[in-house]
């Protein structure tokens, strides 16, 4: 199974977007939160129509200590909003002591590197997989099948075919 570790804002929610419903004095916002950019959605559906990769969301908006019960509200956003793909999973949620604890590090710079190691060794469902963000949030041994989108435009054309040829 190919696995796609996804970030949402700067990725799915571009800034570029934001902008432009504020010019057009539309809320930029639903019950889930921002709005999702409409060319970053499609170069989303782009991306898992070609490679039948599966998400695992690794952006902030899976951490539970935000949103009660994020998991579920994430699945019922994505069929909500017709979102592409399937929600698989999520990556596990790293306290500062548990990063110390695991890793022996009390530096949190790359704490969704470290959550994205922990879902890679505690699964045996992939083969493949690549990492979006719009920040750079790699380990070394992850920067080879890392995206970096550029959070002002999000998710672009040019970011999925970089990532159809990661998963080759």
């Amino acid at each position: 199974m190919k696995i796609i570790f996804l970030d949402i804002d700067g990725v799915l929610n571009s800034n570029r977007y934001e902008d432009f419903l504020l010019s057009h004095n539309e809320c930029p916002f639903d019950e889930y939160g921002a709005l999702f950019d409409p060319k970053c959605v499609r170069a989303l559906d782009r991306l898992i129509l070609t490679s039948e990769a599966k998400i695992v969301i690794s952006s902030s908006w899976k951490d539970k200590r935000i949103r009660k019960d994020a998991f579920s509200i994430l699945k019922k956003m994505w069929k909500n909003r017709n979102l592409p793909g399937e929600i698989l999973d999520v990556t596990p949620t790293l306290t500062p002591n548990c990063l110390l604890r695991e890793y022996g590090i009390t530096n949190t710079t790359a704490w969704k590197g470290y959550e994205i190691d922990q879902w890679l060794r505690s699964s045996i469902q992939y083969h493949s997989y690549i990492i979006i963000d719009d920040e750079d949030i790699v380990l070394d041994y992850q920067r080879p099948f890392f995206i970096m989108t550029d959070g002002y435009d999000g998710l672009s054309d040019t970011d999925v075919d970089i990532g159809i040829q990661k998963f080759k």
